[in-house]
């Protein structure tokens, strides 16, 4: 379900074709087994991931939906990444919203997975 509150990632793939890039992103989603809803090869990816019933939303195994757009720049790929909680999580998430861009900058993190 969209909510209306997001938090947002981007990530710059170096030398690689949008069909790579879709490919890696894919293969994260599988290893972190996520459930893919829908895909549009080569440049969207939409996934669920996380446990239903982890009741706190801004922990990394909470419920959430992931948005990949690749979009090609030069030689390189743009990599945009869009996580949503379920509509149910979002006053948690929101209070906990500077921890969760964390995600980024941690080893294993989303976007440090798809280099």
């Amino acid at each position: 379900m969209r909510t209306g509150y997001s938090i947002g990632f981007e990530h710059v793939l170096t030398n690689r074709t949008t069909e790579d890039a879709f490919q890696i992103v894919e293969g994260w989603l599988r290893d972190e087994k996520a459930n893919i809803k829908s895909a549009q090869p080569p440049s969207r990816i939409e996934a669920s991931h996380g446990r239903t019933l982890q009741p706190m939303g801004w922990k990394k195994d909470a419920k959430k939906t992931m948005t990949f757009e690749l979009v090609r720049q030069g030689p390189n790929i743009l990599v945009r990444v869009a996580i949503a909680p379920p509509i149910l999580n979002i006053s948690d998430v929101t209070t906990r919203g500077s921890g969760a861009s964390e995600l980024e900058r941690t080893p294993g993190g989303t976007l440090d997975a798809i280099r």
